[in-house]
């Protein structure tokens, strides 16, 4: 019993046919579950740090931190003064 959890977005995944949702915890804890295209549950990633998913927000089309923004897929590190 985790108290008032719900699903806040489901997108289709990018890797098969079905979508991934995410579940958003009271904790502010956070849970990835992907389902095959009629609905069926797959799998799901565990309850985790909404952060631990943050850079497969691009990937996903999804803001899953709840931050406000996708993060961007690349990262780029600026290293003796160039990109």
């Amino acid at each position: 019993a985790e108290g008032n959890n719900t699903f806040t977005q489901a997108e289709p995944d990018p890797e098969s046919d079905g979508y991934v949702a995410v579940q958003q915890f009271t904790d502010g804890q956070v849970a990835l579950h992907w389902f095959t295209a009629d609905g069926q549950f797959q799998s799901w990633g565990g309850k985790v740090d909404a952060n631990i998913y943050r850079d497969q927000e691009a990937a996903l089309n999804m803001d899953i931190n709840g931050d406000g923004t996708i993060t961007p897929a690349e990262r780029y590190v600026e290293e003796q003064g160039e990109l």
